[in-house]
């Protein structure tokens, strides 16, 4: 899998981000890049509020992001309009003969969102897209084609647990997800702070773990930290062992403390 592309996070920011390698993958740099799409980076469009000047919007990732990918046949690019009030990074990446697109809206918003297939030179190359997205989920995958009958997609919630404090068994079947730059076979699950927290994350029976809070997906191998706010949800997705949708139950292990 050939991870491509860039993440939009705003009009004339760039940082170098490096991809942390999990099941096996070397480790890739991708460049941050704001800008006007094409080969100078993707930067998400919005529709201007009513009344106002226009332009276009810098995007920036909401509070409590969904990460809902879309895969399309292959195309060099892809244009994302946020047919919104607000805009949101996404990322275009390359896997096989697909092309995918990760998009960050705020969960349990729904939205009008438009995806044109591009060129190397960002010219349109094809019919675009148009769909009403609704990610009650924090994390989901969707097969796309451009110039499709425009629909409503909702990504329900039913498919992940609410964890709790200590143990979590998770033994529901696992998902096919892209998600951390792959595909794999995940477990859904997410917990919602009580409190300002510290909150220490372990797991078994699961070679690694993808977690989503506040921007791409992390991937970790061993226990690990993460600081939420009252009310902020993270995303705990416990990846198959050799990629398989069976096999033993996962136990995720939650111990949150109040920050001093």
């Amino acid at each position: 899998m050939e991870r491509a592309k860039q993440v939009a996070i705003g009009r004339g920011a760039v940082a170098m981000a490096i991809i942390i390698s999990c099941s096996g993958q070397s480790e890739r740099k991708t460049m941050l890049l704001g800008g006007p799409g094409g080969s100078e980076g993707n930067v998400a469009h919005a529709a201007p509020a009513e009344g106002g000047s226009g332009g276009v919007l810098s995007p920036v990732m909401p509070d409590n992001p969904a990460h809902i990918s879309f895969r399309f046949p292959w195309v060099p690019d892809v244009q994302v309009d946020y047919l919104a009030l607000e805009a949101y990074p996404y990322e275009v990446a390359k896997e096989g003969d697909k092309t995918i697109v990760t998009v960050y809206p705020p969960q349990g918003v729904a939205m009008m969102i438009t995806f044109s297939p591009l060129d190397e030179n960002g010219k349109q190359v094809g019919e675009p897209i148009t769909i009403t997205v609704e990610p009650k989920a924090k994390l989901g995958t969707y097969n796309l084609d451009f110039g499709e009958t425009s629909q409503a997609i909702t990504f329900d919630d039913g498919v992940q647990k609410a964890l709790q404090v200590g143990e979590n068994l998770l033994d529901a079947p696992g998902n096919e997800q892209f998600i951390g730059g792959s595909t794999c076979q995940v477990r859904h699950s997410v917990y919602e702070a009580q409190f300002d927290q510290v909150c220490h994350v372990e797991w078994t029976g699961a070679v690694e773990l993808r977690s989503f809070c506040d921007g791409p997906a992390k991937c970790h191998t061993k226990p690990f930290d993460v600081w939420l706010r009252t009310g902020q949800k993270v995303g705990l997705y416990p990846v198959m062992p050799g990629n398989q949708s069976g096999g033993e139950p996962v136990s995720v292990f939650l111990y949150p403390k109040k920050e001093e």
